[in-house]
């Protein structure tokens, strides 16, 4: 059997489409979404049926920043002086939380147009990956503050969810404890489960960064979008998915810490 001799044979799910062949048309038979859609199609599986669903059925709003602001997604900061890294709860900065600053998650996180980092300029690629726009998280000034972002997505029936990220961390030579930070993490919030969680402190011996990031002028940074994917199966189909992202400066005022995110979404991302 192959997948263009005109017969429904193998693991096919209709005539040369579904399981190991491509994916099937509006209207063919399937067993699960993947035999209709590469990532998140507007074209799933549903009563055995590829089904074509409402453009808004992937419940991910502007998670490519393409309207040109934050809208769909919540913003946070605040001040972090003298506080230790292992004791930073990102939520605790969103609205919400007790750290709230309304003013420092207004100015310090901006809408970022195609064009280089203003530190590391050639060493990065485009901080936009994909499209016009990205979203930076923290500002690129020394402090002692912490920027927050998130997106919450419901009753999510796609394949995957993918998103792209660039980190910059100064080292100023201080315990991991003390330094800059970014955070990322995606839960499934109908289980309760990380299925992300990225971590990394500007720390002095440099241990706690991974082979992701180079290092210049006692900086650590990311030389290349860091594309994030997690397959979603049918175990957790129409769950709850929440991605929070947070960047912050070193406790102590003079180093700083931000991160550019794009791409948040279901099919993977297509550079610029």
């Amino acid at each position: 059997p192959t997948c263009v001799d005109g017969l429904k044979n193998g693991n096919e799910t209709d005539v040369d489409c579904g399981g190991s062949c491509p994916n099937c048309k509006e209207g063919a038979t399937c067993k699960i979404n993947a035999d209709c859609a590469n990532g998140c199609s507007t074209v799933i599986c549903i009563n055995s049926t590829c089904t074509r669903l409402s453009m808004f059925s992937a419940n991910f709003v502007n998670g490519d920043f393409e309207s040109g602001d934050a809208n769909g997604w919540t913003m946070g900061g605040g001040d972090r002086k003298n506080i230790g890294t292992d004791t930073i709860d990102p939520a605790m900065y969103l609205p919400d939380g007790v750290k709230f600053d309304s003013i420092i998650a207004s100015r310090h996180s901006a809408i970022v147009k195609r064009g280089l980092d203003p530190y590391f300029r050639n060493k990065m690629p485009n901080i936009v990956y994909q499209g016009n726009y990205s979203f930076r998280v923290e500002d690129v000034k020394i402090g002692s503050y912490i920027s927050v972002i998130q997106q919450k997505i419901a009753s999510y029936v796609c394949t995957d969810i993918y998103f792209a990220w660039l980190a910059v961390l100064q080292n100023g030579g201080h315990t991991a404890n003390e330094s800059a930070l970014v955070t990322i993490t995606l839960t499934d919030k109908t289980t309760n489960e990380t299925l992300i969680n990225r971590r990394y402190n500007a720390g002095a011996d440099g241990s706690s960064v991974d082979t992701r990031f180079q290092t210049f002028d006692n900086t650590s940074y990311t030389p290349q979008w860091q594309i994030e994917h997690i397959p979603i199966d049918y175990t957790r189909t129409g769950h709850d998915f929440q991605l929070l992202v947070a960047a912050m400066d070193c406790a102590l005022g003079g180093h700083m810490g931000y991160i550019y995110l794009d791409a948040f979404g279901g099919n993977l991302p297509v550079p610029n």
